[in-house]
């Protein structure tokens, strides 16, 4: 019986030496334990940052970056903006004017897309800009007119920093210039979106003085001559899309030309080394420095004065003639 007790006990003591020792061996190792402490994440996000847009910057699909008021006839754009760590969030907004059949209104798309979480870090985010999208197509638009893009970035303190991008999206190109050798104002129109503009009205100092007929082509010129060509003076011009009910679509930024009425072609250097002419037309002739009104005048007098030296001379040979014969007598 001693024996039998002796050994179940010996038994259970054996068994609580192998549970225990099955414990430790399951038991992380104090190596172990610290590795997996360090790689715990630690986040700190920093208040009071002010937030700091800074600057858009706006490409067309081919790259080309526009500038402020720019004119653009891509309608896929990016939009592209630096910021700060202190925004957490950055909100887009547009402005767009259009003008169509009811005339010009315009319309802000806010937001105009969702708002893009910084994730409280330093970096730039870029986003696409389609305005071929149906939305910006308001009764017959197609989407040209003037849009302001608005970038606001925002702080946890709700501190806001904002930039914002001006510019055009048009059925054409256009410039204008004074012709050097005519004299007239040319009106350059390119890349014309002929499958929607049908007419271009072009106006002048806010009148309208022609309508361009666009039959397909996609790149025309214009020519505008002023009413009074003998003063100088400023034009504004303004060009007017319309579609193929005669509807406007689309109105274009103002292009400025001062005009300078073409001067008399100058006659070359005269006595003064200093002159590059006296500015009198070239008359050609011994009295290249004299006008034609002075030249007459000489030329007539010297007419005059031969005949009247040939008469005088008739004159004079007559009375010696008539002398001798009354002497002979």
């Amino acid at each position: 019986m001693k024996k039998t007790k002796k050994r179940f006990f010996g038994c259970l003591g054996l068994g609580a030496v192998v549970a225990m020792t099955a414990v430790a061996i399951a038991l992380p190792s104090p190596q172990a334990s610290a590795i997996t402490t360090i790689t715990d994440n630690l986040t700190v996000h920093v208040e009071g940052i002010e937030p700091v847009i800074d600057g858009i910057t706006v490409t067309d699909s081919s790259g080309t970056e526009l500038q402020q008021k720019d004119t653009t006839t891509d309608p896929h754009l990016t939009v592209t903006t630096p910021y700060n760590n202190g925004v957490v969030s950055i909100h887009y907004t547009l402005t767009y004017t259009y003008t169509n059949a009811d005339g010009t209104d315009t319309v802000t798309f806010d937001p105009l897309m969702d708002d893009y979480e910084t994730g409280y870090t330093s970096g730039t985010v870029s986003k696409p800009l389609n305005l071929d999208d149906e939305r910006f197509n308001i009764n017959g638009t197609h989407g040209y007119g003037h849009y302001v893009l608005t970038v606001t970035g925002v702080n946890n303190d709700g501190v806001t920093d904002e930039e914002s991008f001006e510019f055009y999206y048009s059925p054409f190109l256009s410039s204008a210039e004074q012709n050097d050798d005519t004299g007239d104002i040319d009106i350059n129109i390119t890349d014309i979106d002929t499958e929607n503009v049908n007419t271009i009205d072009v106006y002048v100092n806010g009148e309208l003085v022609g309508t361009i007929n666009v039959d397909n082509e996609e790149n025309i010129v214009y020519n505008y001559t002023p009413d009074d060509t003998t003063i100088e003076q400023d034009f504004v011009i303004v060009l007017v899309a319309n579609d193929e009910n005669g509807d406007p679509m689309f109105i274009s930024d103002e292009m400025n030309v001062h005009y300078v009425p073409l001067t008399v072609p100058d006659t070359g250097p005269d006595d003064n080394p200093d002159d590059s002419g006296t500015g009198s037309p070239d008359t050609g002739g011994l009295f290249h420095n004299l006008n034609i009104t002075k030249e007459d005048y000489l030329v007539t007098g010297l007419i005059a004065f031969f005949i009247v030296g040939i008469v005088g001379f008739g004159i004079v040979a007559r009375g010696r003639k008539e002398t001798r014969s009354s002497k002979r007598r």
